[in-house]
């Protein structure tokens, strides 16, 4: 009920682009009508199991994250472009300047994460 109450004052539904997340208590919102947007949030002390660690930095080692950082990265960039034929655990991203780029045919996604108060948060858009 407070989501819709917040969409509606905020007027976000005339927004072309949307994307909610939150997590244990913290909401985030991103909107363009220019944009795809995805947003998600996550507390960096959030569990994940030895396996999926191993799978989510499988393809991103390199970047130098925690798990639950790419993972951040992986749900936003999922939220704003998803491919049915791959999981989004199998996202392989590159760092670029500031922002984790994701390629994929035709199409780029541009990640961008940050760590606030003990949460990661990541937009992503194209």
């Amino acid at each position: 009920m407070r989501s819709r109450f917040f969409i509606q004052n905020l007027e976000l539904f005339k927004r072309k682009y949307i994307s909610i997340s939150h997590s244990k208590g913290l909401s985030a919102v991103a909107c363009s009508d220019e944009f795809r947007v995805g947003i998600d949030i996550e507390l960096m002390d959030r569990l994940i199991s030895k396996n999926l660690s191993k799978k989510i930095l499988k393809n991103n080692s390199d970047l130098n994250l925690s798990p639950i950082q790419v993972w951040t990265i992986m749900e936003s960039s999922y939220k704003c472009h998803s491919n049915e034929k791959e999981h989004f655990t199998e996202y392989s991203f590159k760092k670029e300047n500031n922002f984790f780029i994701r390629k994929k045919e035709k199409v780029t996604v541009k990640s961008i994460l940050t760590i606030i108060n003990n949460t990661s948060l990541s937009l992503s858009f194209v």
